[in-house]
């Protein structure tokens, strides 16, 4: 403990302690006595191990830090000693959850929360003390979001704002969750799935700029790869011989299942190797001269260069177009093992009937 004099004579105390790996100090002030700051230093040594270790203190140094002043008891919460009982405000809850969340999730997952938090801002008070939120708060949310967002879009920023408050429960920061009784929806939009049969395929393919465009394209319609998968996939993991093609996915690591193998499908295969023939590459990325946002561009061009309509979900529904077709051709366990995910996704997301259904009953009635 530092003793530091001030001009007017009285003494100023300073503790200073490291704190995970932290030089941290308290600075107690003149109007706390030395007996205070000699307190302190007796029960610093169990604050920083509690804190160290995530035990819990002591009762005495508990005790003790019940009966101290709120000032003090402030300073000693922003050193990180103790926890403060200062009211958060909502963005201040959100901030503290994502800084929990961070380290755990993919900077693309991280810009998709904070995109939420930004539309959920838009709709109401985010000035309000997150205790005070009220579920009527909650349903006034939901309400507006409804006139303004899609209904996935709805579900995934009410979803998100439910988390915070469950997370905050958790960690005691709030005494309730008013999200948890409010309808959230469901991520699922039907509306927006969209076939797109082999005949548009090869118009669009036809349309393509270059032999990399063309080989992207068939990565998703042929392939089904999400749209990050391709611009993992390297010459590398091209099985010419054995007509096999492993597909790295970032998106299911963490879950053990880093990649998929499948099948060199004929026309995947004659894409690749026209890119193959041109460029002479037999190692390293396959996409080297398209990024994911001119990719997007250019296959919006190449579809309007071919005459077709534009449909919605532009990657989506190309990869959910290849997974109909091999659920039809090859079964269930081939479209989830080749497509890269579970039989319920693929009935939420993916399956959907199709125009030649309806033709085939009609055809099969008897």
């Amino acid at each position: 403990m530092q003793e530091r004099k001030r001009k007017n004579g009285k003494s100023a105390h300073l503790i200073q302690f490291v704190l995970k790996g932290r030089r941290r100090s308290v600075f107690l002030g003149v109007k706390n006595p030395k007996r205070v700051a000699n307190e302190l230093s007796f029960f610093i040594d169990s604050l920083i191990a509690s804190v160290e270790y995530g035990t819990t203190p002591e009762r005495r140094v508990l005790n003790w830090v019940e009966n101290l002043d709120e000032e003090l008891r402030q300073r000693l919460g922003r050193a990180g000693l103790i926890a403060v009982s200062k009211p958060l405000t909502l963005p201040e809850l959100i901030d503290l959850y994502m800084e929990e969340e961070a380290p755990s999730l993919k900077a693309s997952t991280l810009r998709g929360k904070e995109l939420k938090f930004r539309q959920a801002a838009r709709h109401m008070d985010f000035s309000i003390l997150a205790d005070r939120l009220s579920v009527a708060d909650a349903t006034r949310l939901k309400t507006e979001l409804e006139k303004t967002v899609s209904p996935p879009t709805r579900t995934g920023i009410l979803k998100a704002m439910a988390r915070v408050y469950s997370w905050g429960m958790t960690m005691e920061l709030v005494a309730k969750n008013p999200f948890a009784q409010v309808p959230k929806g469901s991520f699922l939009n039907k509306s927006k799935e969209h076939f797109v049969p082999s005949d548009v395929y090869r118009r669009v393919v036809a349309s393509c700029d270059d032999a990399e465009l063309r080989a992207l394209f068939a990565l998703y319609r042929i392939g089904g790869l999400r749209f990050s998968e391709a611009f993992e996939a390297r010459w590398e993991d091209v099985d010419w011989e054995a007509e096999r093609f492993t597909v790295r996915s970032p998106k299911t690591a963490e879950s053990g299942k880093d990649r998929r193998v499948v099948p060199l499908f004929t026309e995947l295969r004659r894409q690749l190797e026209a890119l193959r023939s041109q460029t002479g590459a037999s190692k390293g990325l396959i996409a080297t001269k398209y990024t994911p946002n001119t990719t997007y561009v250019a296959i919006r061009q190449a579809i309007s260069k071919a005459g077709v309509p534009l449909w919605e979900r532009l990657i989506q529904n190309l990869r959910s177009s290849r997974a109909n077709e091999i659920y039809r051709e090859f079964g269930e366990l081939a479209e989830s093992a080749w497509i890269g995910h579970s039989a319920r996704t693929a009935q939420n997301h993916y399956l959907h009937l199709l125009e030649s259904d309806f033709e085939k009953a009609i055809k099969d009635d008897v």
